[in-house]
Formats: C-alpha cells, structure tokens, sequence
C-alpha cells in the first residue's frame, strides 16, 4: 500500500511541475537528458510507472525542483 501512495504522491507533483513551467508532455521529453520519451512520462503521471534515479535526477533538473518536491504530499 504504501508504494502505490508514493506513486500517487509522485504523480501528481510531476504532473504538477511540468504545468507550473509551462511544458507540455511532448516539450519535457524533449529537454530531459538523459532521454526520456513523453510516453513514458505520461505514464509516470499516470502512477503506472516510476522513473529510475537516474531519470528522477533529470526531471528534476529540467523543472527546477528538487527531487524531495515530488516525494512531498500537497497540502
């Protein structure tokens, strides 16, 4: 149970940040290095996949937040 609330969690901050800058699916798929196709990040909004570190670290960088911003629950 508790990793489906991480993933829920981590959903919705992603989906959360990609709009507060601004970016479609499509345009974060393109300025996250190392690629990351904007299928597979839609399915990480979806909470049906969850990114490696490596990818975490990525996205991250690309929307500004630290990587704790996506693991915190809304208030």
């Amino acid at each position: 149970m508790m990793k489906k609330q991480v993933n829920d969690i981590f959903s919705r901050r992603l989906r959360q940040a990609r709009l507060m800058k601004g970016f479609s699916l499509e345009k974060l798929s393109q300025v996250v290095t190392p690629a990351v196709t904007r299928q597979a990040i839609n399915k990480y909004e979806k909470g049906l996949m969850m990114p490696d570190s490596r990818v975490l670290i990525a996205l991250a960088a690309a929307l500004d937040v630290k990587i704790d911003y996506f693991f915190r629950p809304s208030r």
